[in-house]
């Protein structure tokens, strides 16, 4: 009986120290994961951060791009109003010298004018 209590007793000092040792193993995995949570934590925020910073540079930029468009349509409103003729300022009547150059150009190239009879 003394025998089986000591074998008990040395059993059990052998599962305090495997568990101990257990215990040990656990707590470095755990400091070790915590240090590893830490550094992803820390690289997240650092992205985020640079994320953020190039979300508002875009819409700095897109605001600027808003201001620029807007700026060209009104200097383009301006630039067409200026340039703007009055109707009795212009005629579309061709002049004895553009009637002359009309049928020099025709009898030039005959085939882009239609004439079928035209010789190549």
């Amino acid at each position: 009986m003394q025998l089986a209590i000591k074998t008990t007793v040395v059993l059990s000092i052998a599962q305090v120290v495997e568990t101990e040792a257990n215990r040990e193993a656990l707590r470095k995995e755990l400091a070790n994961m915590q240090r590893k949570m830490a550094e992803f934590e820390e690289e997240v925020r650092v992205r985020e951060k640079d994320f953020n910073m190039a979300l508002e540079d875009g819409r700095r930029t897109e605001r600027k791009l808003a201001a620029d468009r807007h700026n060209l349509e009104i200097s383009l409103d301006n630039a067409n109003s200026d340039i703007q003729v009055p109707r009795d300022t212009y005629s579309l009547e061709f002049t004895p010298i553009h009637t002359k150059r009309q049928r020099q150009v025709t009898a030039k190239f005959p085939q882009h004018f239609g004439h079928r009879n035209a010789k190549y």
